[in-house]
């Protein structure tokens, strides 16, 4: 039963990113993260930390995202990367560094894709709130079904 919550969620998801372009796919896997060569996202559904101070960073920059899904605006910053990466910098050197999230949310390339998501909210309030809430009926299915 869990696998089908998955696929729903996978579906779901894809659904969404296909929307930005037909080559953007995402599949499940123990992090947020983007192959830009391929055009794959992976994403997961574990919540540590990071994950809480993503989304404040992401809320005190664009207040309008503050009622959406941890799941979609991350699967958004990717998006984002993806959406931006003829702007992006090579950041390789200091991404190999031990670094606070702080300076990691401010990175030149996760500030861009970032404001990509944050400035997409705002330019189409009503679609984004439609996948958002799409995503969370899924996974709110997920957990009442499978989980509790």
């Amino acid at each position: 039963m869990l696998q089908t919550y998955l696929n729903k969620i996978n579906s779901t998801l894809n659904s969404m990113v296909k929307s930005f372009d037909e080559n953007y796919s995402v599949i499940l896997s123990d992090k947020y993260a983007v192959d830009l060569d391929n055009e794959i996202i992976t994403y997961t559904l574990l919540v540590d930390s990071r994950n809480d101070n993503f989304y404040k960073n992401f809320v005190s920059r664009f207040p309008c995202v503050e009622n959406f899904n941890i799941l979609f605006l991350s699967i958004l910053h990717e998006i984002g990367h993806l959406e931006t990466q003829d702007e992006m910098e090579n950041d390789t050197k200091i991404r190999n560094t031990e670094l606070d999230e702080e300076t990691y949310f401010n990175l030149y390339n996760e500030r861009i894709a970032t404001d990509y998501a944050g400035f997409w909210v705002q330019d189409n309030f009503e679609i984004a709130k439609e996948y958002n809430d799409e995503i969370e009926k899924v996974l709110f299915e997920m957990y009442d079904r499978v989980l509790d």
